[in-house]
């Protein structure tokens, strides 16, 4: 059965109490009120969920109750007496190493029992033991830095990427773009230097990168020892160049950007004759009433989205000059990607830990995902690549 998590909200009022109620046996106490706390439900599944909580912790609280009875029965004798050796399920002390915990809070199930023979030793809880409490008993991320951010999608989608799919993205639209080894290509909002570094590796001239920070594209500049070009992207007033480029791309930004039509005339505007646009963006297929969990999404993105249809892009695109070649739907083979990189972080976890600020990174980074995954899962939104070309002055004079 899938996670709760995963699941839309017809999926959801299609289960049965029972399934329900044994997916909910599965899922820790957080991740269950997180699951409540980010959902609406009909009034019977709230009613098996306030049980379910209530059961927790209760059993809990016995837990609680029962440790501190053995605290202060030890704590009674005599120092003469040599305390009791606690035994296996009291040494234990329900510890779950954090790469478990993080696996069961990705898939929304609780961490299994088995993962506890993982457990750091006797001699290493005592030598940290603050690290360790922390570790345990931390549900919720702090505010992470923007440099552990970094890190994290660093160790997420590979070094200077932000978004799945590493170089092969990038490298598959300069391919769709029909790019040629001498033509000068734009990078807009790409976020770190790995798109630039792929498109280089296989076409030799200088990209220009288009970030919405001064400081993010001198960092670009540096970090690519000055065969990057940063350029300053403004939300407002997007500007280009003039007949600057032979390529252009974009990946899954653009829903954010604002002033969406100046930017594709300013685009339109900065393409050499013949040149290619080449993008990726979230997209709307309209429904009468939207998708909880598309309204989820857009709550949890720092940069609230502005969603179009096809048909408005179409609309729109045409009258920037741009003439629409194709569309790709490319949802499904994107959330594949994303869940099969996170799978992947998970399962490194415990051979390269991270420090209590990188686990706040982690988590923050990881609850948007999800909240993205769960809209494109919906249907109501989805992943769409579009493929345009520069209208020449005789296909706007017509016939």
């Amino acid at each position: 059965m899938s996670s709760l998590l995963t699941l839309s909200k017809t999926q959801l009022e299609s289960l049965g109490a029972k399934d329900f109620q044994m997916s909910l046996d599965k899922m820790t106490l957080d991740a269950i009120k997180r699951f409540k706390s980010t959902r609406t439900l009909p009034d019977q599944f709230n009613q098996i969920i306030d049980s379910q909580i209530a059961k927790l912790n209760a059993e809990a609280a016995r837990a609680r109750k029962s440790n501190a009875k053995t605290s202060g029965g030890a704590s009674g004798k005599s120092e003469g007496k040599k305390a009791a050796k606690p035994s296996k399920s009291g040494a234990d002390d329900g510890y779950i190493p954090f790469p478990e915990r993080f696996k069961a809070w990705w898939n929304g199930t609780s961490a299994s029992a088995d993962s506890r023979k993982d457990r750091p030793s006797r001699a290493a809880k005592k030598k940290d033991p603050v690290a360790r409490r922390r570790e345990i008993t931390q549900s919720s991320p702090q505010a992470p830095t923007e440099e552990w951010i970094r890190r994290i999608r660093d160790r997420v989608w590979g070094e200077g990427f932000t978004l799945p799919g590493g170089g092969s993205v990038i490298l598959n639209m300069a391919k769709i773009s029909q790019m040629q080894a001498e033509d000068v290509a734009a990078d807009i909002l790409p976020g770190g230097i790995g798109p630039a570094k792929a498109l280089m590796g296989r076409y030799p001239n200088m990209v220009t990168c288009f970030e919405v920070e001064p400081l993010e594209a001198k960092r670009l500049e540096d970090e690519s020892e000055g065969v990057v070009r940063g350029q300053v992207f403004n939300y407002q007033n997007p500007d280009f160049g003039i007949r600057a480029f032979d390529r252009m791309f974009c990946r899954e930004n653009m829903c954010f950007v604002p002033n969406r039509e100046m930017f594709l005339r300013n685009a339109a505007g900065a393409l050499r004759g013949g040149g290619r646009f080449v993008f990726n963006d979230i997209v709307l297929f309209p429904r009468d009433d939207e998708h909880e969990d598309v309204t989820e999404w857009r709550k949890a993105e720092p940069e609230k989205p502005v969603l179009w249809s096809v048909e408005e892009y179409q609309d729109k695109l045409g009258k920037c000059r741009l003439d629409l070649k194709n569309t790709a739907n490319i949802t499904k083979s994107y959330v594949a990607m994303v869940e099969s990189e996170w799978r992947k972080v998970a399962t490194t976890l415990a051979s390269d830990p991270l420090p209590p600020e990188g686990v706040d990174a982690l988590m923050a980074e990881g609850q948007l995902w999800q909240t993205r995954i769960a809209a494109l899962k919906s249907g109501q939104v989805g992943i769409v690549r579009f493929s345009t070309v520069l209208k020449t002055i005789r296909q706007l004079s017509g016939p």
